[in-house]
């Protein structure tokens, strides 16, 4: 898992590069942390009952992204990070030509589940990119991550995914005629009157191992439409 989460990081940046609540606003999404040298901005470790959704957040640093693109014409890049079994989550805003994905990348370790890597997409390549994610999600997120020009065996890769692991890809249309991309792997969104029995089933793994790897889970009879769950 450590080594498709590098993949994943590195490849997408080269490629477009308690139970407090805590109320999150826009001004949020501008970490506190920020490596200048590598470009790289990045926030605490929140636990997820901090956060009031996960998407909440993804959407936070989409419209950062995106005002930055129309008022400088650079592209950041977004990755949102789920850690520890469920249990926490950190994001992170660096630069398609900036060194601050390896800074991601020497920070992985086996405290992660997944990451959510998401950037700006030229509009040319939207309807391409939609087809190919509909066609086939697994192949679609290599090649979306992967540029063509990366060294490293996409054959081999692909070989390496869990046949049906879950693929998470939301493409957007804005009016500001900006499109971005967003891909995970290993990332279910739970939909209407789904189990975890049956998730379980559909992605050869077990309740019991759903529950390992999501321990914000604590009723295995209790899950919502929309929340997510970490499928290793």
């Amino acid at each position: 898992m450590k080594k498709i989460l590098t993949t994943v990081v590195v490849c997408f940046v080269v490629l477009i590069s308690s139970n407090t609540v805590y109320a999150f606003t826009p001004a949020d999404i501008t970490p506190k942390y920020y490596d200048v040298k590598n470009r790289i901005q990045y926030s605490d470790v929140y636990e997820i009952s901090q956060i009031p959704d996960f998407d909440y957040i993804a959407n936070l640093l989409e419209k950062n992204a995106i005002q930055h693109f129309k008022n400088t014409r650079e592209k950041r890049n977004w990755a949102i990070c789920s850690l520890n079994s469920h249990k926490n989550l950190q994001f992170y805003i660096f630069y398609k030509e900036s060194e601050g994905y390896k800074k991601i990348e020497k920070s992985i370790d086996e405290s992660w589940d997944f990451v959510q890597v998401g950037g700006i997409i030229d509009k040319s390549d939207l309807e391409a990119t939609r087809e190919a994610f509909e066609k086939n999600p697994r192949k679609a997120a290599l090649d979306a991550i992967i540029p063509a020009s990366a060294d490293i065996n996409k054959k081999e890769l692909y070989k390496s995914f869990k046949r049906n692991i879950p693929i998470y890809w939301n493409i957007k249309e804005h009016n500001s005629g900006i499109a971005t991309l967003e891909v995970a792997i290993g990332r279910y969104v739970i939909r209407n009157r789904d189990t975890l029995s049956e998730i379980a089933m559909r992605y050869e793994t077990t309740v019991e191992e759903i529950m390992y790897d999501n321990e914000n889970i604590k009723n295995p009879d209790l899950i919502y439409e929309g929340d997510y769950l970490v499928i290793k």
